[in-house]
């Protein structure tokens, strides 16, 4: 696992300085392959929601204004004709992972991938600190294959902080050349504010993704 910071240009007549950014090369602090997720999962059970967690939303602030220094009156962006929507229509839509943490804000993201074997298509999302899958195969009619679960069961029986911890700011994508999944979410053991500081990754065997998975812990920072 490589990781490159401001990497220097490639050009000839440019000297990196020998104190500047150099590339950092560190290998995981552990590894091991896992149960089908869909067995994690299992031994978990479905997560429900927290009422017991309080969040605030803050208000809109307006952006202080000059108003001597303004002088513009209507929108003199330039203006076009209507044209025929460009964008196709979803083929569909259904409810996703709610925020059912609700830490603030939600990071909501995810990805499709597709399995040449079986022929199915999935659509994996991770909302913060919880995640579910779905066959979306025939995407009016998606169908939940696992989830919602926290974050950390993907790592269920690795042991440390990517077990032990669920601290969300997760990735979630699909290489659709390798066609395998990646998964990661960082891990605090001892809160945001104090080291040691981990990242979490897994990489699926399989365009499956409740299949098993390969699971990885690198210590970020101390």
């Amino acid at each position: 696992f490589v990781v490159s910071l401001f990497a220097q240009p490639q050009n000839a007549h440019v000297t990196a300085q020998a104190d500047g950014p150099q590339p950092v090369v560190r290998a995981a602090l552990q590894n091991d392959t896992s149960l089908p997720l869909s067995e994690l999962s299992a031994q978990l059970g479905a997560l429900q929601p927290d009422a017991g967690v309080k969040f605030e939303v803050l208000p809109a602030q307006r952006i202080p204004r000059d108003p001597l220094s303004y002088t513009a009156v209507g929108d003199d962006a330039l203006q076009m004709a209507p044209t025929l929507p460009r964008m196709p229509s979803p083929l569909a839509d259904f409810e996703g992972v709610g925020n059912i943490s609700g830490v603030m804000p939600p990071d909501t993201q995810g990805d499709i991938g597709y399995d040449p074997i079986s022929g199915r298509k999935f659509y994996v999302q991770w909302v913060n600190l919880a995640f579910q899958i779905w066959d979306v195969s025939d995407p009016a009619v998606p169908v939940s294959l696992l989830g919602p679960v926290v974050g950390n069961t993907l790592w269920q029986g690795f042991g440390g902080a990517c077990e032990t911890t669920n601290d969300g700011d997760p990735i979630t994508l699909f290489d659709s050349m390798a066609k395998r999944w990646l998964m990661s979410q960082f891990a605090f053991p001892n809160g945001s504010g104090h080291g040691p500081y981990y990242q979490c990754i897994a990489i699926s065997q399989t365009a499956d993704p409740t299949g098993a998975w390969y699971r990885y812990a690198f210590l970020a920072s101390d």
